[in-house]
């Protein structure tokens, strides 16, 4: 499901490429209908239905962490923690049992070094500690230096990781893939009968590695060298990571192409004032940063 913000955001970068009048056609109407209404000067419409892969499992972690339970202060603690649950542990389990836990660490000198790095986990499964972790389903856990009279034991959303090899062309498989499950996507153009149906969609922390690393990486401005493979309610399709502000698309008559890019070229060869491009911190979603 996209919030809002990524409805408010997919609506001006269509409408900025296409130079269409772009509309919020699910505004208020209490029925199931696509998200955008595209109306071209030339009198013909088109729909865009934007969604966003969020998993909800990690949606419920965000909502119960900044719910409040997101951090722990444990009198007595020599350090302050950071802890990374896995997007399945149980929060409430894990909050209870930490006190007791973290003095066993720091009773065993246990810090980890200060230290989170690609050898933390491995660390981790060599440490006596090792089957509480399991249990509680902790991924990664450090201490750093007390901040506070109080020890604080800081509860944070995973990241994402994987290969740094890019494999551009998996996004040209994935998009079909996803559009397929997502069910509603394809159904809600359909029933508009329009030619032009538009699937906008937003990768976030919890998309497949491979797609969200390709539309992450600064400077990477590589394109999927395939045409995805779409139902036939769907015509046209975007991607955009608000985490690397990148936005992609495929037309059916034009291919893949670069949003930034295609706002790029425009400056170089006309005196237009800068239009707006699709990089906005406000819009984006920040992955979790070390310590």
């Amino acid at each position: 499901m996209a919030s809002t913000e990524d409805e408010e955001l997919a609506q001006r970068i269509v409408q900025t490429i296409l130079r269409a009048s772009v509309s919020r056609y699910d505004y208020n109407r209490g029925q199931s209908v696509p998200d955008l209404r595209i109306d071209y000067k030339d009198g013909h419409v088109g729909f865009v239905e934007v969604v966003a892969d969020w998993s909800p499992a990690y949606r419920a972690m965000d909502a119960m962490l900044h719910g409040g339970n997101d951090e722990l202060v444990i009198a007595g603690m020599r350090y302050d923690w950071w802890i990374w649950p896995a997007v399945n542990a149980p929060i409430k389990r894990l909050r209870h049992e930490l006190p007791l836990l973290l003095g066993e660490l720091e009773k065993a000198g246990l810090t980890f070094d200060h230290r989170c790095d690609a050898t933390l986990r491995a660390r981790m499964a060599a440490s006596p500690f090792a089957p509480e972790f399991d249990k509680l389903r902790i991924e990664r856990i450090v201490a750093g230096p007390r901040a506070t009279d109080g020890g604080v034991a800081r509860l944070v959303l995973p990241g994402v990781s994987g290969d740094a090899a890019i494999h551009i062309d998996r996004i040209a498989s994935w998009v079909g893939e996803f559009v397929e499950r997502s069910t509603d996507v394809p159904r809600k153009l359909a029933e508009t009968g329009a030619e032009e149906r538009h699937a906008f969609i937003v990768v976030t922390l919890t998309s497949e590695w491979d797609v969200f690393h390709a539309l992450t990486m600064d400077g990477y401005s590589h394109l999927p060298s395939v045409d995805p493979v779409l139902p036939d309610e769907v015509t046209h399709v975007w991607l955009l990571n608000t985490s690397g502000d990148r936005c992609i698309a495929w037309f059916p008559e034009k291919g893949w192409f670069d949003y930034a890019a295609v706002m790029n070229n425009e400056r170089s060869t006309t005196q237009r004032q800068p239009r707006p491009v699709c990089t906005s911190a406000d819009d984006g979603i920040t992955a979790p940063g070390s310590i």
